[in-house]
């Protein structure tokens, strides 16, 4: 019929039919590009990060102070924004501040506090990082049983316990490298426990506080109807979303 109606050829049509199937397939390669650097623009947000935060810590100082009140400002900024169209944003923006400048100070206080400070801190953070990557991972492709759909609809519990077990497990880890990492670090680490069950128990508790503390904060970007508390950190959002576990 397209052939003797509208004079157009079988070749022609034949042309038409692999054009079409080739620009299909150039779009499902742009949306598979797109997927592709999505993740590889979170491992190189983290890539960067990471050992920025890291070498803050060990060297301590002004340099880890100079780091703190970097981040404390940029969420206390993201935290205003979250919240100062709540009905109570007086209210709101009062909590967001203790909640801040505890948990800042309390970070402070594990690092400058001790003699092995910059192994606590280490320790503290790199657990919490590996808490996130656990509960992301395990969460996304098993997780089945809604934690709290009302307050973030994506937790699972699956991905709660795993952030939980993997907390714990990091934990273990660098207690175990105390000893190789005494020398860098100028300090005795001296953090051997008689038990190692005793390091699990206790990451697992942290761990569970650091959910907490991400449930905590996902009730007030329900609230605001956003998924992210910024966009800073390409492939992560805000700066307060990658520390309100902390």
């Amino acid at each position: 019929f397209l052939a003797r109606g509208h004079g157009v050829g079988f070749e022609e049509l034949r042309f038409t039919r692999a054009a079409f199937w080739s620009s299909r397939g150039e779009v499902n390669m742009k949306i598979a590009k797109k997927s592709l650097s999505a993740l590889q623009l979170r491992i190189l947000s983290g890539g960067v990060l990471c050992p920025l935060v890291v070498g803050a810590i060990v060297l301590g100082g002004w340099y880890f102070m100079s780091m703190v009140m970097l981040a404390a400002g940029i969420t206390f900024y993201e935290w205003y924004e979250l919240v100062k169209n709540s009905r109570n944003n007086y209210r709101d923006v009062a909590i967001g501040a203790i909640y801040l400048t505890i948990c800042f100070s309390s970070f402070v206080f594990i690092r400058l506090g001790f003699e092995q400070g910059a192994w606590l801190a280490l320790s503290t953070i790199i657990s919490v990082w590996a808490s996130d990557t656990g509960a992301y991972i395990i969460g996304k492709n098993f997780g089945k049983i809604k934690l709290a759909p009302k307050i973030s609809p994506n937790k699972t519990w699956e991905g709660f316990a795993s952030a939980v077990i993997f907390f714990a497990l990091s934990l273990i880890a660098m207690v175990e490298l105390g000893d190789f990492a005494a020398p860098y670090l100028d300090a005795d680490i001296g953090l051997k426990p008689k038990h190692i069950w005793m390091v699990f128990v206790a990451g697992c508790f942290l761990g569970a506080v650091g959910q907490a503390g991400d449930l905590f904060k996902s009730v007030y970007k329900r609230r605001a109807g956003v998924k992210d508390s910024g966009h800073l950190i390409p492939g992560h959002g805000g700066l307060l979303d990658r520390i309100d576990s902390l």
